[in-house]
Protein backbone atom coordinates (compact mmCIF):
# COMPACT_ATOMS: atom_id res chain seq x y z
CA UNK A 1 0.00 0.00 0.00
CA UNK A 2 1.29 3.53 -0.60
CA UNK A 3 1.92 5.71 1.48
CA UNK A 4 -1.11 8.00 1.61
CA UNK A 5 -3.47 4.99 1.46
CA UNK A 6 -1.59 4.18 4.98
CA UNK A 7 -2.08 7.61 6.01
CA UNK A 8 -5.49 7.12 5.10
CA UNK A 9 -6.12 4.47 7.51
CA UNK A 10 -4.48 6.14 10.18
CA UNK A 11 -6.51 8.67 10.11
CA UNK A 12 -9.87 6.62 9.84
CA UNK A 13 -8.32 4.46 12.95
CA UNK A 14 -8.17 7.28 15.29
CA UNK A 15 -11.19 8.68 14.24
CA UNK A 16 -13.04 5.62 15.38
CA UNK A 17 -10.84 5.51 18.64
CA UNK A 18 -12.22 8.87 19.37
CA UNK A 19 -15.75 7.96 18.24
CA UNK A 20 -15.17 5.20 21.00
CA UNK A 21 -13.72 7.18 23.39
CA UNK A 22 -16.40 10.20 23.64
CA UNK A 23 -19.19 6.96 23.43
CA UNK A 24 -17.58 5.98 26.93
CA UNK A 25 -17.63 9.41 28.27
CA UNK A 26 -21.53 9.94 27.51
CA UNK A 27 -21.88 7.10 30.16
CA UNK A 28 -21.74 7.50 34.07
CA UNK A 29 -19.76 5.26 35.85
CA UNK A 30 -20.47 3.57 39.24
CA UNK A 31 -22.52 6.19 41.75
CA UNK A 32 -20.50 6.76 44.37
CA UNK A 33 -22.52 9.86 45.71
CA UNK A 34 -25.95 10.93 45.62
CA UNK A 35 -26.41 14.52 45.98
CA UNK A 36 -29.96 16.26 47.42
CA UNK A 37 -30.46 20.22 46.33
CA UNK A 38 -33.15 22.76 47.11
CA UNK A 39 -34.76 22.91 43.34
CA UNK A 40 -33.95 26.62 42.68
CA UNK A 41 -30.12 25.70 43.92
CA UNK A 42 -30.19 22.69 41.65
CA UNK A 43 -32.01 24.78 38.73
CA UNK A 44 -28.92 27.36 39.08
CA UNK A 45 -26.79 24.79 39.36
CA UNK A 46 -27.74 23.66 35.67
CA UNK A 47 -26.70 27.09 34.62
CA UNK A 48 -23.53 26.76 36.04
CA UNK A 49 -22.25 23.34 34.48
CA UNK A 50 -23.56 24.62 31.44
CA UNK A 51 -21.95 27.61 31.41
CA UNK A 52 -18.73 25.89 32.51
CA UNK A 53 -18.65 23.58 30.02
CA UNK A 54 -19.67 26.11 27.08
CA UNK A 55 -16.61 28.19 28.17
CA UNK A 56 -14.53 25.32 28.72
CA UNK A 57 -15.02 24.02 25.20
CA UNK A 58 -15.10 28.13 23.81
CA UNK A 59 -11.50 28.38 25.56
CA UNK A 60 -10.12 25.24 24.62
CA UNK A 61 -11.59 26.09 20.74
CA UNK A 62 -9.43 29.56 20.57
CA UNK A 63 -5.79 27.93 22.02
CA UNK A 64 -3.25 25.77 20.23
CA UNK A 65 -3.84 22.52 22.64
CA UNK A 66 -2.09 19.17 22.34
CA UNK A 67 -3.40 16.06 21.75
CA UNK A 68 -3.50 14.90 25.06
CA UNK A 69 -4.96 18.61 26.27
CA UNK A 70 -7.54 18.54 23.69
CA UNK A 71 -8.68 14.61 24.67
CA UNK A 72 -8.81 15.67 28.19
CA UNK A 73 -11.11 19.13 27.85
CA UNK A 74 -13.06 17.01 25.40
CA UNK A 75 -13.78 14.56 28.63
CA UNK A 76 -14.39 17.57 30.73
CA UNK A 77 -16.94 18.26 28.55
CA UNK A 78 -18.96 14.88 28.60
CA UNK A 79 -18.65 14.82 32.42
CA UNK A 80 -20.12 18.61 32.20
CA UNK A 81 -22.62 17.33 29.94
CA UNK A 82 -23.56 13.98 31.68
CA UNK A 83 -23.84 16.48 35.11
CA UNK A 84 -26.84 18.74 33.08
CA UNK A 85 -28.59 16.03 31.70
CA UNK A 86 -28.98 14.64 35.29
CA UNK A 87 -30.11 17.52 36.55
CA UNK A 88 -32.33 18.29 34.33
CA UNK A 89 -33.66 14.90 34.20
CA UNK A 90 -34.12 15.24 37.74
CA UNK A 91 -35.76 19.14 37.80
CA UNK A 92 -38.08 17.49 35.63
CA UNK A 93 -39.24 14.73 37.13
CA UNK A 94 -39.25 15.31 40.78
CA UNK A 95 -41.74 17.99 41.88
CA UNK A 96 -40.80 18.06 45.42
CA UNK A 97 -38.49 21.04 46.69
CA UNK A 98 -35.96 18.83 46.90
CA UNK A 99 -33.98 17.02 43.90
CA UNK A 100 -31.67 14.05 44.32
CA UNK A 101 -29.03 13.06 41.61
CA UNK A 102 -26.28 10.58 41.31
CA UNK A 103 -22.95 11.16 40.62
CA UNK A 104 -19.89 8.73 39.56
CA UNK A 105 -16.73 10.13 41.37
CA UNK A 106 -15.35 11.67 37.55
CA UNK A 107 -18.73 13.78 38.06
CA UNK A 108 -18.40 14.66 41.37
CA UNK A 109 -14.90 15.82 40.86
CA UNK A 110 -16.22 18.42 38.45
CA UNK A 111 -19.13 19.13 40.46
CA UNK A 112 -17.79 19.60 43.65
CA UNK A 113 -15.63 23.16 42.68
CA UNK A 114 -18.88 24.72 41.23
CA UNK A 115 -21.06 23.55 44.19
CA UNK A 116 -18.37 25.50 46.66
CA UNK A 117 -18.57 28.32 44.76
CA UNK A 118 -22.25 28.74 44.71
CA UNK A 119 -22.72 27.74 47.99
CA UNK A 120 -20.27 30.34 48.96
CA UNK A 121 -17.39 28.26 49.62
CA UNK A 122 -19.80 25.90 52.39
CA UNK A 123 -19.62 22.51 51.18
CA UNK A 124 -22.11 22.64 48.94
CA UNK A 125 -25.68 19.82 48.43
CA UNK A 126 -26.33 16.60 51.25
CA UNK A 127 -24.59 14.09 50.82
Amino acid sequence: MNEDGEMIDVVESVEFLLSELKNEWDKSKTTKYTISLPRNEARALLWMVIGKGTMLGSAAEKRDLSFKEDMHVTKTCHIFLRIAEKLDYALNQEKSNLVKIDLDAEEYEQYYPIRRVQSGGKDGGKV
